[in-house]
């Protein structure tokens, strides 16, 4: 099979599955279908440029005005290898919890925040989780001890090594995170964490996004920072 004849599959491969999916009508053209396709679908929206390139390549590749339709250019191996990937990505969006830290500690409000500092040096954590006394979770972050040290900052009888999480607790932002469902995909969870009307440290991942849920993994603007590279 030529590289012209893989190329036209995929693109047929991708027009079929943007109608099927958003039900739009047998004749709309690819243009069309993307654009409809991106105010639903992040991965798509991702994609959208690349995508777009793809059906001038295919417009520059087959003779519409004959019939049978006639391949009249041959694309390069790796273009038609990447237009391949990215339908994959978008029709089988990878989940977000594969890409997110899994080994997760928890520790309680009667935790020392000595111990946190301390664990936070060692293994460069940036937040760790915290389970409430109701039993719902959150995140004890860097932003937060400095808002609680710069509160007591002027209180000389105050001691990092007999302070409690649950004593920082209450200068934490509830909004610094979000729990998402374990379902949720790579493009969904980094719209979350790009949320440009307020500024968001992390998601929390469980099984259905609630806050009683017990954490299955937790993913980081950092860890998105490196997701973007390969998306």
């Amino acid at each position: 099979m030529s590289n012209a004849e893989k190329f036209i599959g995929t693109y047929n491969a991708l027009e079929d599955w943007l109608k099927t999916k958003y039900n739009q009508g047998r004749h709309d053209s690819l243009f069309h279908l993307i654009a409809a396709a991106s105010e639903k679908n992040r991965a798509v929206q991702q994609h959208q440029p690349f995508l777009k390139s793809m059906g001038d390549l295919r417009n520059a590749i087959l003779h519409d005005r004959e019939f049978p339709q006639k391949i009249i250019a041959d694309p390069r191996e790796d273009i038609v290898a990447e237009f391949e990937t990215v339908l994959t990505k978008i029709r089988e969006p990878m989940k977000l919890i594969t890409k997110a830290s899994s080994q997760l500690e928890y520790f309680t409000p009667q935790t020392k925040l000595s111990h946190i500092l301390e664990l936070m040096r060692e293994k460069d954590y940036s937040q760790v989780i915290v389970q409430n006394l109701d039993d719902t979770f959150g995140l004890i972050t860097r932003e937060g001890i400095s808002m609680w040290v710069e509160a007591n900052i002027d209180e000389d009888v105050v001691s990092i090594k007999e302070t409690l999480l649950e004593d920082v607790l209450s200068y934490e932002k509830e909004q610094c995170w979000v729990f998402v469902p374990r379902q949720i995909n790579i493009y969904d969870g980094v719209a979350e964490l790009s949320n440009p009307s307020h500024r968001i440290q992390a998601l929390l991942i469980t099984e259905n996004g609630l806050s009683h849920q017990k954490p299955l993994g937790l993913f980081t603007i950092w860890e998105m920072k490196e997701i973007l590279k390969h998306a």
